[in-house]
């Protein structure tokens, strides 16, 4: 089975595994243990996680019918397809295959799910992909550059009488969420960044360059190789936040102050120089959650869900349906607006992402309003220009 709790090298990862986990090439049953664990983190913890759940499933089923689990046969694989396939929608089945194809790789079975194309596995699936229950949920609304706008001029509206200094950083009032909100949402859009991503950063990760621009790095990225750079650049703008609404100058004039007067910046025993791909244990997170622990442990980090509600709280503050918005929204109105700009390629899309296939953006970019509307006003100049030719012509009409 997987196991979700995290492993020696996820913990350790990108950085030196601890002494205590060091053992000789005599001691067969440290040895193993090591290589148990770094077999599971082939896959990440929450994905060890989701895996367990449908494998316990497929065990449970298989215990009814009073059969062995492995090796899987495909005669019980098709009932189990056809008996999930009756409650679940098609991106649910998608993922149970995915969980039992990495759990026969990892017991050293055959995977039925990689035979021919004359399999009934096979024959299945390509079914369900024609008849299989859509999902409830639709795709969630971009934040565009018209979203930033009024949420930077709300924003300067409320905010206009409110001294940094007088800020409580025991979250006493609501100010601080609110300020708070604003850096997510222009780091999320800005650095093309998810939710945990937009969690996770220290203030380590935020780095100023020669050249004035600021480097975002993002660290424990899904995708990410540990070999691969993973930094985002957002570009420096020395205008004030009132003019530019950017995130740079947002992070000048708000968040760095308040920062200063809470202590919590660069640690003199930060680990990002040493290991620039691991998290920093050591530095406080960049947007860190507010209370009584902020004062006497330093800072902890946000939720996910914290990151949505950030945005769904901008949403209905300037007048929209905020059901339409979560974290995803700044991510694929960042993809999206550059892309509509029309100096962007596919490829520079793609690494700005840290998409790992080249058709995943594919999802994520929104059409831009002109896009949508280009097809309907090429109709619209077609009917013009034969609408002028016809002037002063007579049509009959036969029946």
């Amino acid at each position: 089975m997987f196991d979700p709790v995290p492993t020696v090298w996820d913990k350790s990862r990108g950085r030196r595994v601890p002494t205590d986990h060091h053992w000789g090439p005599t001691d067969d049953k440290g040895l193993q243990k090591m290589l148990d664990q770094l077999e599971q983190s082939n896959w990440a913890e929450t994905t060890r996680y989701s895996y367990n759940s449908w494998v316990n499933d497929y065990c449970n089923f298989t215990e009814l019918r009073q059969e062995a689990p492995l090796p899987i046969r495909e005669r019980t694989l098709c009932q189990f397809l056809v008996y999930l396939a009756t409650y679940y929608a098609g991106s649910s089945l998608k993922q149970m295959s995915a969980a039992l194809s990495s759990w026969c790789s990892f017991n050293g079975v055959p995977n039925p799910f990689q035979k021919e194309s004359n399999s009934k596995v096979y024959r299945l699936k390509r079914a369900l992909q024609r008849v299989a229950r859509m999902g409830q949920r639709k795709k969630k609304c971009i934040i565009d550059e018209t979203f930033i706008v009024e949420m930077c001029k709300a924003f300067l509206d409320d905010f206009e009488d409110v001294d940094i200094a007088d800020l409580d950083p025991e979250g006493r009032g609501t100010a601080i969420v609110w300020l708070r909100a604003v850096g997510i949402i222009l780091m999320g859009w800005e650095a093309g960044l998810r939710s945990n991503e937009v969690s996770m950063l220290t203030v380590c990760c935020w780095e100023t360059q020669a050249d004035g621009d600021k480097a975002v790095h993002v660290k424990l990225a899904k995708n990410n190789r540990l070999m691969k750079s993973s930094v985002n650049t957002v570009v420096g703008d020395k205008s004030p936040f009132r003019e530019s609404f950017s995130l740079a100058a947002f992070m000048q004039e708000y968040c760095k102050p308040f920062f200063r007067q809470l202590g919590l910046w660069h640690s003199r025993w930060c680990t990002h120089v040493e290991s620039p791909q691991s998290l920093c244990n050591r530095c406080p997170y960049l947007f860190p959650s507010f209370g009584k622990a902020i004062t006497k442990r330093g800072s902890k980090a946000i939720s996910g869900s914290t990151v949505s509600d950030a945005v769904k709280k901008w949403a209905r503050r300037i007048g929209r349906k905020h059901q339409d918005y979560s974290a995803v929204s700044f991510r694929r109105g960042s993809v999206s607006v550059a892309r509509a700009d029309g100096t962007i390629s596919r490829d520079m899309a793609r690494q700005h992402l840290r998409h790992a296939s080249e058709k995943s953006q594919d999802f994520y970019v929104e059409r831009s309003r002109d896009a949508r509307r280009a097809v309907g006003l090429a109709h619209r100049r077609a009917v013009e220009r034969a609408a002028k030719k016809a002037v002063g012509r007579h049509v009959r009409f036969s029946v």
